[in-house]
């Protein structure tokens, strides 16, 4: 009987991926915190502390790349076996070469329903019916839909080979501690950022002073998008899709107004 069962399959395996991701994003953060820390030089004149530091080189681990374009993949198949299921439960039969199209114009869109003999144009939704065709119309690109064309775009392979370690800079201020305080101090302040401490030279400022650093580090995309935030954006809208289809496998569709299509 058709099921959600293997596009819920795929949307967890999205989820091992991007636990994965978060993990060593995190630690990516965490070597960047120590790498400043190794870094920088607290300076003091009379009366006033400045700092500077060598900014680290950046190196992405291979390994996340891997792990962004697995994500990516898995929640592309999220809703390929959406389509499968979707085109077994309107015709009553398996169809074979179902897929959920992403396009950019209509006219394409609309011969996905169709069987065609050029492979541009192969028939991704045979089997499902007007309504549920509808549907998917309204998430395509060419209908004002930004997730698809940015799941589409992240899934070519270049898109993850040359991620980068975004870095903000960090800001510093001037903190006295009357007790408690050790130099290079350093506190997890959020899953990628960082707080850390660092003396003055207590022979031109009052004792127990210290400079606090906040240096935050993310994995990101060329264009700046956070990998994370982004992936986990893209999970969630995929996850509504399924939501939305769920009730049709149990004979409570809602789709009930055809559009044309």
């Amino acid at each position: 009987m058709p099921s959600l069962e293997g596009a819920q399959a795929w949307l967890d395996r999205a989820e091992e991926h991007l636990n994965d991701l978060t993990a060593l994003c995190e630690s990516i953060a965490e070597r960047e915190c120590d790498a400043m820390i190794n870094t920088v030089r607290v300076e003091s004149k009379p009366g006033v502390a400045s700092y500077a530091y060598t900014k680290p080189t950046a190196i992405v681990p291979a390994r996340l790349s891997i792990l962004v374009g697995e994500a990516v993949q898995a929640l592309r198949r999220t809703l390929d076996y959406l389509v499968y299921e979707v085109a077994f439960l309107d015709s009553g039969s398996a169809q074979d070469g179902t897929q959920f199209p992403i396009d950019n114009d209509e006219k394409t869109f609309d011969k996905r329903r169709e069987p065609h003999s050029k492979p541009t144009n192969r028939c991704f939704l045979i089997g499902v019916s007007d309504e549920h065709a509808a549907t998917i119309k309204h998430l395509q690109p060419f209908h004002g839909t930004d997730w698809t064309k940015t799941l589409r775009s992240i899934s070519n392979p270049d898109k993850h080979r040359h991620l980068v370690v975004a870095k903000n800079e960090a800001r510093a201020k001037a903190r006295g501690w009357a007790r408690g305080a050790a130099n290079g101090q350093t506190e997890r302040v959020a899953p990628n950022a960082f707080t850390f401490l660092l003396q003055v030279d207590p022979g031109k400022l009052p004792d127990d002073m210290y400079m606090e650093f906040h240096v935050t580090a993310y994995a990101a995309f060329e264009d700046g998008a956070g990998v994370v935030e982004l992936l986990n954006q893209l999970k969630a809208e995929v996850a509504d899709v399924l939501t939305d289809f769920a009730p049709c496998f149990d004979g409570k569709c809602s789709h009930t107004d055809p559009v044309a299509v």
